[in-house]
């Protein structure tokens, strides 16, 4: 299992995510939620290769 922390500082908000698998399991709290921000970064980031 791969997981991945990232915290905002500034704000408190921060995010775990394991990967196990085909779906993400993803915790996450604060204002921000960093999970949301990046996770269509990510996609198209994934999916242009």
């Amino acid at each position: 299992m791969r997981s991945y922390r990232w915290v905002h500082p500034a704000s408190g908000s921060w995010v775990r995510v394991e990967f196990d698998g085909e779906h993400p399991v993803v915790h996450q709290t604060g204002p921000r939620k960093l999970w949301d921000e990046a996770e269509p970064v990510l996609d198209t980031w994934n999916r242009l290769g």
